[in-house]
């Protein structure tokens, strides 16, 4: 058994607790990391289930995905209560079944209602490095532009675009002209990224976090 389920499994442990060995496992090579997708895959309905996720996708394998996907995957989409973070999971361990998931979750559920389970798709298809997307990525993002609001991370896969594709300047002027600033996390993450070969005098990500 993995040592962070004696914390899990312990009514009497709190959530701090649990928050603080969850981030300490996540760097400890274990030897039965397997059963935290066991304990996963027994309760994913429970609240701190995602901390048993936290550990799996910087320790875990294939066994893991495989058996986190049969579990909690139906036709390509999250089973009802299953969290959204499994998405990154799957992206950190590249599980390739997955990929058309993500993809979805990413790119296609672009609603309000969908900004979780977008986030953790983008962050799982950032992590996955899928190759042959920029363009799809590209018109994604531009979907974005002139919103007030919208799902907030969706920019960020801008991250899998050369470091100095054009696409920076309208994303800037999005950002500066209609983004509401609780909405610009994946605006700031694509610049960021975009304008890293520049000079700082020249960066358009400089210019906006330093006004």
């Amino acid at each position: 058994m993995h040592p962070f389920l004696v914390y899990y499994h312990n009514p009497a442990t709190t959530h701090e607790t649990l928050e603080q060995k969850a981030f300490e496992f996540q760097s400890l090579k274990g030897t039965a990391v397997h059963t935290l997708a066991e304990a996963f895959v027994a309760d994913y309905a429970r609240a701190e289930a995602y901390f048993l996720l936290q550990i799996i996708q910087e320790q875990g394998s294939k066994t893991e995905a495989e058996l986190l996907y049969e579990a909690c995957v139906v036709n390509h989409r999250l089973k009802e209560k299953v969290s959204a973070q499994l998405l990154e999971t799957f992206g950190k361990l590249k599980y390739e079944p997955a990929f058309k998931m993500l993809y979805h979750y990413a790119l296609e559920a672009l609603q309000p209602k969908d900004y979780y389970t977008n986030m953790y798709a983008v962050f799982g298809l950032i992590a996955y490095q899928p190759q042959g997307l920029d363009e799809v990525i590209k018109k994604a993002i531009t979907t974005t532009f002139g919103q007030t609001f919208f799902c907030e991370y969706l920019p960020a896969l801008a991250l899998l675009l050369p470091p100095n594709d054009a696409i920076a300047q309208p994303i800037y002027e999005s950002y500066i002209n209609h983004c509401a600033e609780d909405c610009s996390a994946g605006y700031k993450m694509a610049l960021e990224h975009l304008e890293q070969h520049k000079p700082k005098e020249e960066s358009l990500f400089e210019k906006l976090v330093n006004g």
